[in-house]
């Protein structure tokens, strides 16, 4: 069996050594097992030496990047289309701030069942005590147990800790390029369970996010919040564009009056403009494997 950890940076120096001697020894324990561990590194212009510190922390790892920051998306894009032209078995999406428990790669590859797209570990602050407090307000209250047992159904999850099965990469396609930074985690379990794949958290395997603490200028939340999180919306191909279009609408509203802002009003022409891309990028879903 093989696994290809697929890693994005961009100046990610701070986390290299921790990541790296966690991956280290989850593939030497997995080698055991006869699991091949391998590392891609998808690398977005940085300026820390991030590039030079990755080739000397893994002999041998997949270095690929750009000439400036091309975002989430393109970075594990190139990653997807590595494992499925090398004949992996498997992706694990790893944020460059977070690294895997002791046995987590064995526990999610262990409990990986036909009919499931990914499954994430429970997902941690940098301390190891706490959860991920994105990952306690998203996903916690929504999961249900699956009837076999420690593995949780949820409807989504974020791609800081993701092992994806390549058969289920095949059919579902690669990240949505509509969405460049944010948003891509949602829309490719969105069309997951479209294609009639679960999503599911493990609760036997932990993983570490040492999610930085920055405050977002408001004009950096609206563009997450509202602009990515409306596209994510009208690209939902399991509903209706129209009654889609109308939650946005009033979506536009309520964040206008919220943040105090002209911004949403200025994002919702946009989203107008791009109407056909976004009709086209559902249409594309129906089909599988459009986007590999």
């Amino acid at each position: 069996m093989k696994v290809l950890v697929i890693i994005v940076n961009y100046n990610g120096s701070r986390w290299i050594p921790k990541v790296s001697e966690a991956l280290r020894s989850e593939a030497e324990a997995l080698r055991k097992d006869g699991v091949v561990l391998d590392l891609f590194v998808f690398d977005n212009a940085s300026e820390d030496g991030s590039v030079s510190l990755w080739t000397d922390a893994w002999p041998g790892v997949i270095l690929q990047g750009s000439e400036g920051n091309l975002g989430f998306t393109a970075g594990n894009n190139a990653g997807f289309r590595y494992a499925l032209e090398h004949g992996y078995d498997f992706v694990y999406l790893l944020n460059q701030d977070a690294w895997p428990c002791e046995g987590m790669f064995s526990q999610l590859l262990s409990c990986f069942r036909p009919g499931y797209a990914l499954l994430s570990p429970l997902q941690m602050t940098g301390d190891g005590e706490h959860y991920d407090p994105n990952f306690a307000r998203d996903v916690l209250p929504k999961s249900r147990p699956d009837v076999q047992g420690t593995v949780r159904q949820v409807p989504r999850v974020m791609a800081a800790h993701w092992l994806v099965s390549c058969a289920a990469l095949r059919q579902i396609g690669l990240f949505e390029p509509l969405l460049p930074l944010y948003g891509q985690d949602d829309n490719w379990c969105d069309r997951a369970a479209f294609h009639g794949f679960r999503v599911g958290c493990l609760d036997t395997a932990r993983g570490i996010h040492d999610r930085a603490a920055r405050k977002e200028p408001k004009d950096r939340i609206i563009y997450r919040n509202y602009y990515m999180g409306s596209l994510v919306r009208l690209l939902d191909i399991r509903r209706p564009l129209w009654r889609q279009r109308l939650f946005v609408c009033l979506f536009t509203l309520v964040k206008t009056v919220k943040y105090g802002s002209l911004q949403p009003l200025k994002y919702h022409r946009s989203l107008r403009r791009q109407l056909k891309e976004i009709r086209a990028a559902r249409e594309t879903t129906r089909k599988p494997a459009a986007y590999v």
